[in-house]
């Protein structure tokens, strides 16, 4: 028998329920690349239920200063969605996603470590999500991300859910990790263009 993505006999189509955990898995795995090809510290969050609004955490190498003392090293946090049904809008520069209003909360309270959403986009080709060859590895498409506490969403008494719209223009990469990093040593806000 021969077993496609997910362990499956067959392709299903790519929004069907059953690829949920192996698209979490392709954007933890894709993120930890990026933060492995910028020699970034990665660590994934382990969640006994899907409460909690922090998947990944990033920071810097935590090294020894000209005096050989250690510095506390900035962090950001993210939380990783993943879709093959990306919701644009009209113009195509935003990615819009809906989460909890509650999740939303956790993501722009005062902290010291920024909060980052990230949604990765994945083709709604299942096959084209990873394809290797002896010549390469590809994974298709890319992350997108938005600092939350820098939109200007206001909240009703009664409201359930949040939409953020992601910028389509913020792809999460080596350079944008080092670009936020630097912000958060400073103490400065992450805008949502970097």
């Amino acid at each position: 028998m021969s077993y496609v993505c997910g362990g499956y006999p067959e392709y299903y189509e790519a929004g069907d329920d059953r690829y949920d955990n192996v698209k979490e898995k392709i954007s933890y795995a894709v993120i930890k690349a990026i933060c492995a090809n910028a020699d970034l510290v990665y660590k994934e969050i382990d969640h006994y239920d899907d409460t909690d609004t922090v998947d990944v955490s990033i920071r810097s190498k935590t090294l020894p200063d000209d005096s050989g003392r250690i510095e506390l090293t900035p962090f950001v946090h993210l939380q990783v969605k993943c879709t093959s049904s990306p919701n644009y809008n009209a113009t195509g520069e935003f990615l819009s996603y809906s989460i909890d209003v509650d999740n939303y909360r956790d993501l722009i309270k005062k902290s010291r470590t920024p909060f980052l959403f990230v949604v990765m986009v994945l083709p709604k080709d299942v096959p084209s999500w990873i394809v290797v060859s002896k010549e390469c590895l590809v994974i298709k498409k890319c992350i997108h991300w938005c600092n939350p506490s820098a939109l200007d969403i206001t909240l009703k008494p009664d409201q359930k859910h949040v939409t953020i719209r992601v910028p389509v223009s913020n792809v999460l990469d080596m350079h944008t990790l080092y670009q936020i990093l630097d912000k958060a040593s400073k103490g400065e806000m992450i805008p949502n263009e970097i």
